[in-house]
């Protein structure tokens, strides 16, 4: 199994889930396992309610995160503010490196849209 870790994608998650079904529980359990860490739901989802080991459907069963708002309260309360000055500093950048090549650049106003979003639910959290 542990070569099947390392292929992701829809050609991975198919070839580990060829095993769901394996008649030996063990070899199901790592399916679950490596499906969860592939991030094949789909497939977690059908070998946690059809498997006949209760051990292998709850590891097939997807745990549910906690919400955003209480994991940023939680991550500013542990957190010290930073003073941040408001010079502002020139980007180097090395005379080695080909700019020419790669995708452009989100624009300004998406960038600052969601920057100001970023701060203002730090500054809510952090009071």
């Amino acid at each position: 199994m542990d070569n099947y870790r390392r292929c992701g994608g829809t050609l991975g998650i198919r070839s580990v889930a060829a095993f769901a079904e394996h008649p030996d529980e063990q070899t199901r359990k790592e399916v679950a396992r490596a499906l969860r860490r592939l991030g094949a739901w789909v497939e977690l989802r059908e070998m946690a309610e059809s498997d006949e080991s209760e051990r292998v459907r709850r590891m097939a069963t997807p745990t549910i995160a906690r919400p955003f708002e209480g994991r940023l309260t939680d991550f500013s309360r542990h957190v010290a503010g930073q003073v941040v000055t408001p010079h502002k500093h020139p980007l180097f950048v090395s005379p080695e490196v080909n700019l020419s090549q790669g995708k452009r650049p989100k624009p300004r106003w998406l960038l600052r849209l969601i920057l100001e979003r970023i701060h203002l639910l730090v500054q809510k959290h952090s009071r």
